[in-house]
């Protein structure tokens, strides 16, 4: 029995080796290998790869019960964990002025791919455009992106077309394309993708990216929104003879014109308020909205409704024509719980998604958590309601309220994604039918 004991040894070995490597392969949830994948957003085919998950385990911890004075590694975990759901998520799919661009696969109208990493080392020019705009129209007649294209065809510069119009097809861009003979790719983004990415909001919007890959130039094609001028300034064009003669672009940001960008609308849904009224997401079309996920039981949560953080921010921005819908996808939500938090804490209309469908459409991970809508129903931001998930910060910044300002200033949400930190959503295992919209 003895000369068989060292092979009885190493086939335990082998068996934990296995073991192993297959919790590590499991990762996190739907994380494969509990990673994301590289960053390049692909618009090919069907949504991809799911987004990398987050640990919430520390995440339903009172915020008030980690002390400042760590004495446990239970605590001091709790207290890193705490510390890192406050920063904000890597921004690795949002374009900035400066920074490097963000990589991008999406199909020509010829059915050709073009990844943005393919022209490294060339200037490219991104024009967002939609074939029912008359300001695009205006300019299809004029041939202005056409010379250009024709302009600077010699100096190492490439001009791709974006369409981010929802339900715009490869054979609508083809069939422009061909009409007005562009000599340049009309890349499909219907699902917006792209266009949120870089933050296109108007028809026509241009970003122009150097030789290096960085983002140089974003706004207008020119100053002259209504094609009437005699002088006016092509902004493109002097940032095309900048970047190729070897120079910064002395402009690198202007304002667009234009229509505004025909997204895919978010999620449409339609839930019970806590007085039993059916409420419909559609109900608030050309309404800035913003979608905030509840749980009572959440001492998280909790905070916020003693700082009455809710109740301010909502009748703040009511009056600047802002919707606040506070949704509970909790499996053991009830209409009577929502009313009695509504009427204890003043706060606005709490829907119940009990069945947590429409948690899951948002893909909301925590409570709270946060997605604020533009007029066209867009995701404009989305994440934590501020940078203080211990409430011990002096002074704060709270991403939701900087969102909505800047929405309602008419400018591009400068932080459009962060971290939200709280309690795991309570999601039922199973869950009943409810209208939920396409």
């Amino acid at each position: 029995m003895k000369r068989y004991a060292w092979l009885l040894s190493v086939m335990g070995v082998l068996a934990v080796g296995l073991w192993l490597s297959a919790a590590a392969w499991a990762g996190d949830g739907d994380c494969p290998g509990g990673s994301c994948g590289d960053d390049t957003v692909s618009a090919i085919g069907d949504d991809g790869p799911p987004p990398c998950c987050q640990d919430n385990d520390a995440a339903a911890t009172d915020p008030t019960a980690v002390a400042a004075d760590v004495k446990t590694d239970a605590e001091a975990k709790l207290a890193d964990k705490a510390k890192e759901a406050a920063k904000p998520a890597p921004a690795l799919t949002v374009a900035r002025l400066g920074q490097p661009a963000p990589n991008f696969l999406l199909v020509d109208q010829a059915g050709q791919p073009h990844r943005l990493s393919d022209y490294r080392g060339k200037t490219v020019v991104l024009e967002w455009v939609n074939w029912g705009c008359p300001f695009i129209q205006r300019h299809l007649a004029a041939g202005t992106a056409q010379a250009l294209v024709e302009k600077y065809k010699d100096k190492n510069v490439v001009w791709l077309a974006i369409n981010s119009t929802r339900n715009s097809t490869a054979a609508e861009n083809k069939a422009t394309a061909d009409k007005f003979k562009l000599n340049y790719a009309v890349l499909d983004d219907h699902r917006g993708r792209v266009g949120r990415m870089f933050a296109a909001r108007h028809t026509p919007d241009v970003r122009i990216i150097d030789a290096k890959g960085v983002l140089a130039y974003t706004g207008g094609l020119d100053n002259d929104p209504k094609g009437d001028m005699s002088d006016r300034v092509n902004y493109v064009d002097l940032a095309l003879t900048a970047l190729t003669g070897g120079q910064s672009v002395a402009v690198p940001e202007t304002k667009a014109y234009g229509c505004g960008v025909h997204y895919q609308p978010v999620g449409q849904f339609t839930l019970a308020d806590q007085a039993g009224k059916s409420v419909s997401l559609t109900d608030y079309a050309g309404k800035v909205v913003v979608l905030e996920w509840t749980n009572w039981d959440c001492p998280f949560v909790q905070a916020h409704l003693r700082a009455e953080t809710t109740s301010k921010l909502a009748a703040k921005y009511a009056g600047q024509g802002v919707v606040w819908l506070m949704v509970n996808s909790t499996n053991y939500a009830t209409a009577d719980a929502n009313k009695a938090a509504v009427e204890k804490f003043h706060l606005p209309t709490v829907l119940d998604d009990h069945a947590g469908e429409v948690g899951r459409l948002y893909g909301a991970r925590t409570t709270p958590d946060v997605f604020v809508l533009d007029a066209n129903g867009a995701i404009a931001y989305e994440g934590a309601i501020d940078d203080n998930p211990m409430g011990r910060k002096d002074k704060s910044t709270n991403y939701v309220a900087q969102a909505l300002d800047e929405l309602l200033g008419d400018k591009g949400v400068s932080v459009k994604e962060t971290r939200p930190y709280g309690c795991s959503v309570k999601y039922a295992k199973k869950t009943a039918s409810v209208p939920v919209g396409q």
